[in-house]
């Protein structure tokens, strides 16, 4: 699956409550990345959709603002009618 064009997904690299981490591909700059999208079955639901995105955009902000070597780097994030990837 390519997300925005961009990111390639190849394999889920870990799950939770909240949704799945995978590794992929930037495409454009063919470069390894790791995407994190929120389970589409809490995006299906109106009553849990509005709760995730909102966590979805806190966890995202509070993630870039990091900036230590042990941590993977937040470069982007975005959300479509189906999916929120950061």
């Amino acid at each position: 699956m390519v997300l925005r064009d961009r990111y390639l997904l190849e394999s889920v690299l870990g799950r939770g409550v909240m949704g799945q981490v995978w590794q992929g591909r930037d495409l454009p700059l063919d470069r390894p990345v790791a995407v994190k999208t929120v389970a589409t079955e809490l995006l299906a639901v109106a009553s849990s959709r509005d709760a995730a995105l909102t966590r979805f955009s806190r966890e995202a902000r509070a993630a870039a603002r990091l900036d230590h070597s042990n941590v993977a780097t937040v470069f982007d994030a975005s959300i479509t009618e189906t999916r929120a990837a950061w």
